[in-house]
């Protein structure tokens, strides 16, 4: 609050406030609407906010909150590095995978049944925000959610999870034809209604009562989106596929049962050496790193090997014993060291 009334008492030189402590009457102004505007931008967000105002915090969050004390920000984002890395180990267990899995056909059955009711709510939608759109004399929107989603990635300043409010008022104060409320929109309906395909959106409330939920955002790699599309059922196909699993399960049930019986006969002439070869990690990376939103697919790949290897070993694991790779590092420490791995191979 004193660097915002130092801001608007005078020039660079001159903000803080004066040793009288008397407060001119233009800055008490200022801080009266400073205030409206902090409140109405958390509680009524739908409301035309005071521009001035929010030009002049944005300006001040900018140029000094993330500056002035770098240790803590920078321990912060590592014990958040931390946490992330240990949420996701959890979330990406075998249960958890097959809870996600069946959650998603019951969810998609359940879109099913009440699509034709949502069709004609929708119809009913678009007639009366078009004819509302017409009489009010609002602009007909010129980017698509994709170019939006892409628009509040190109604000962010680190490669973590961020709050969508602050990137929103970053994208608008940049580009003001992504200002959704000269629309009659909400940004955060647009942002969960639209914009599911392109980010990945968390919901965090802020322990009030009633709580008032925030909306965290990160980029959605391209191999995560429309994993559930609308249901369709082919028989066929369906049929087809059992009758590859069934014969995939049989063939492995045999091999091991031979295993069994090579491993018992004494008399057997051949040697049985194990059919097991190590993850082709280098082409992985060559061939299909990105950054570090591609280490989901690369974990993938790496489990998915390994049980068809018909080992149990985790991740950090494999990573230790087949590359050397300790398990203390991070995922931004694994990700830049395969950045730079990729690098020097495209050089030679």
């Amino acid at each position: 609050m004193t660097s915002f009334i130092g801001h608007v008492i005078g020039p660079k030189t001159q903000r803080t406030i004066p040793e009288s402590g008397e407060i001119p009457h233009k800055a008490i102004n200022q801080v009266k609407r400073f205030v409206e505007w902090s409140i109405s931008s958390v509680l009524l967000p739908e409301k035309e906010q005071d521009e001035e105002i929010q030009d002049i915090w944005l300006s001040l969050e900018n140029f000094s909150s993330l500056g002035e004390k770098p240790d803590e920000i920078s321990s912060l984002l590592n014990r958040i590095a931390r946490l992330e890395e240990r949420v996701e180990e959890l979330e990406n267990t075998r249960w958890r995978r097959v809870l996600r899995f069946i959650g998603s056909i019951f969810r998609s059955k359940q879109k099913k049944k009440i699509s034709s009711s949502l069709k004609s709510i929708e119809e009913i939608s678009i007639v009366t925000n078009g004819s509302q759109n017409e009489s009010s004399g609002r602009p007909m929107i010129k980017f698509t959610p994709e170019e939006f989603s892409k628009g509040l990635l190109s604000q962010r300043k680190r490669s973590q999870t961020v709050t969508f409010t602050t990137m929103y008022e970053r994208l608008i104060n940049v580009d003001p034809k992504f200002n959704l409320k000269q629309y009659g929109i909400k940004p955060n309906h647009y942002l969960t209604d639209k914009c599911s395909e392109f980010l990945l959106i968390s919901e965090k409330p802020d322990g009030s009562d009633p709580p008032l939920i925030h909306y965290w955002i990160n980029d959605k790699p391209e191999a995560q989106r429309n994993i559930v599309p609308d249901l369709v059922i082919d028989s066929d196909k369906l049929i087809q596929n059992a009758r590859e699993r069934a014969t995939k399960k049989a063939k492995k049930q045999i091999d091991a049962e031979l295993d069994r019986i090579a491993r018992t006969n004494t008399h057997a002439k051949e040697e049985i050496i194990p059919n097991f070869e190590k993850f082709d990690l280098d082409h992985w990376i060559r061939e299909n790193w990105q950054d570090e939103s591609s280490y989901p697919l690369l974990k993938d790949a790496i489990l998915a090997h390994e049980e068809d290897n018909k080992g149990k070993r985790s991740l950090k694991d494999i990573l230790k014993e087949d590359f050397d790779i300790p398990k203390s590092w991070t995922i931004a420490k694994k990700s830049s060291y395969w950045e730079e791995s990729k690098r020097s191979t495209e050089q030679k």
